[in-house]
């Protein structure tokens, strides 16, 4: 009886213990760390994703085929389907699979002339109507480093916190 109790009592310490920070294995093995969440997706677009785009989740269908994580670019400002920054160099088009950071630090592709220019850190971040890049607004994150003064063209890679769902 007393063995059994001493089981119980190693059980509860260990669960109490603490949790560890939840990751995601992308699909080339890579499970983030404590900071960043990756997940693996595939490419519904007809364009390789490179690495720094700024993705939604797609819900248009293609088909039967599309089970599972797909993504593709947008052209709408603060879309409420933003997913996340594609990490992987590069995704194949139509079905090519890839990973992306649905949470965290990442670089990623800034619409500075399009949809900028006044940002501070701090400044929530949404989807622009520049395809695959991040601008002023809601939904994404927020911005963590201010671009440098050459940085001023659109597609300059600037850091953001990638914090889907407008809580920032």
């Amino acid at each position: 009886m007393r063995a059994k109790f001493l089981l119980i009592a190693l059980a509860l310490l260990l669960l109490a213990s603490g949790q560890a920070p939840a990751v995601t294995i992308s699909q080339d093995g890579n499970r983030g760390d404590a900071n960043r969440i990756l997940t693996s997706v595939y490419n519904n677009s007809t364009t390789a994703l490179t690495s720094g785009t700024v993705v939604i989740w797609d819900t248009a269908l293609s088909g039967d085929t599309n089970e599972g994580a797909y993504v593709t670019t947008t052209t709408t400002a603060d879309s409420n389907l933003a997913a996340g920054v594609v990490v992987s160099d590069s995704i194949p088009a139509s079905g090519g699979l890839g990973t992306i950071c649905v949470w965290g630090p990442v670089y990623a592709l800034y619409a500075n002339t399009t949809d900028g220019a006044t940002d501070a850190v701090g400044t929530s971040l949404g989807t622009t109507t520049v395809a695959g890049q991040f601008g002023n607004g809601t939904g994404l994150g927020c911005i963590l480093q201010i671009p440098t003064a050459g940085d001023t063209a659109d597609r300059a890679r600037v850091l953001i916190f990638v914090n889907p769902g407008g809580h920032e």
